[in-house]
């Protein structure tokens, strides 16, 4: 029961008229006392009740839930109106218990999607409309994933693995390169090389920034400087300074995943009919020129792929590959750099420039690890 003092007075009323203490005598001092103090503790209990609940009158810690504060953090964080109308429309529906958790805790807010996901895959719909509603509910996910790692920091350089691939930024110029060796003291790279295979050598103390990417996905960066240069099993290495701190960065616009895959490439021609007004462009596919590579990684936005026949920077392509779950994707892409890679011909960074919805929907279940749910 909380007290309140008009609460705690009335109470009082009776035990004046009443005295309990009676059997003491009526002029007695010592019962006079003894019912002051008891009076007394009352009223203390009373006040002191009173200040730890605040003078409210709720009877929980929860806190009512405010719509309006939650589309300002919805906003903050990228999502549009028509986003933050239906994450609040799912929130209603499941009886979420604390919706904020969802826009800052990427586990929580993982199992919401899953539900989701769940609802809508099992529901009465065409298949145009239930593809377009997954790809709704991805872009929550995408959006608010990218605010919750973005607003991160990881520990030091120290807890990077040997094998992880870095890149290295020299300069306006970033370089694929490899985490070799970890010690104390460094951290050894493989030294980057520049497009025509020639080793980028820098002076002893030469600032650098360094990007890796771990297995979800998270990119992180940190500044450091060169240190010297060696050789680690016949590989030329480039010396750096560790880093106290990696802040966590969200340059790519959509999660990657790791995927060992051939693939099969297609260059793309652009041509142009008729002429004036009336000419028209269109893309042409050059089956007979089908090339073989292996998948690296993917994200909805686009892949890498490692080729000893890749095409050129700026050059249009088809890829055609299979997820683990034998999936089958068609991508139409852009090659926006050629990693060159010695006798392995090189690595292709393309960008997707077109991928049908259902395509793009199993994409993005593959890289969230939602695949087994399709």
């Amino acid at each position: 029961m909380v007290y309140t003092l008009p609460n705690l007075i009335s109470t009082l009323k009776p035990l004046q008229q009443n005295n309990p203490f009676s059997e003491f005598g009526g002029n007695d001092p010592r019962a006079t006392i003894i019912m002051v103090v008891f009076i007394g503790v009352l009223v203390l209990v009373g006040v002191t009740s009173a200040i730890l609940n605040g003078g409210s009158k709720s009877s929980g810690p929860e806190v009512r839930f405010s719509g309006r504060r939650f589309r300002r953090e919805a906003k903050r964080i990228g999502l549009d109106r028509e986003r933050t109308k239906l994450m609040l429309h799912l929130v209603k529906r499941y009886n979420t218990k604390v919706p904020m958790r969802l826009l800052r805790h990427a586990g929580y807010l993982d199992s919401f999607i899953h539900q989701a996901l769940e609802d809508v895959r099992s529901a009465d719909l065409s298949d145009t409309v239930r593809e377009q509603r997954v790809y709704e509910i991805f872009q929550l996910k995408r959006i608010i994933t990218n605010s919750i790692e973005a607003s991160g920091v990881a520990r030091s350089s120290k807890s990077l693995r040997i094998g992880s691939q870095l890149a290295v930024g020299i300069g306006n110029h970033w370089y694929e390169t490899e985490l070799l060796t970890s010690v104390a003291a460094h951290l050894g790279i493989a030294a980057p090389e520049s497009d025509k295979g020639e080793q980028v050598r820098l002076g002893k103390g030469a600032p650098v920034k360094v990007k890796s990417v771990s297995d979800q996905g998270h990119v992180y960066q940190f500044a450091s400087r060169v240190l010297g240069y060696g050789v680690h099993r016949k590989t030329p290495v480039m010396y750096i300074d560790h880093a106290q701190k990696m802040k966590k960065v969200q340059n790519r616009r959509y999660q990657r995943r790791e995927l060992d895959a051939p693939v099969y490439l297609y260059p793309v021609s652009v041509v142009t009919t008729g002429k004036g007004k009336k000419a028209k462009r269109s893309a042409v596919v050059n089956k007979e020129q089908r090339r073989l590579g292996r998948m690296i990684d993917l994200s909805a936005g686009g892949c890498a792929v490692q080729s000893r026949m890749p095409l050129a920077a700026d050059g249009l392509v088809r890829v055609d590959f299979q997820t683990e779950d034998r999936t089958m994707i068609t991508v139409y892409g852009k090659v926006l750099r050629l990693e060159r890679a010695g006798y392995q011909g090189g690595v292709m960074r393309i960008k997707f420039t077109r991928v049908s919805r259902e395509h793009v929907n199993r994409i993005q279940s593959f890289v969230y690890g939602y695949e087994d749910e399709e």
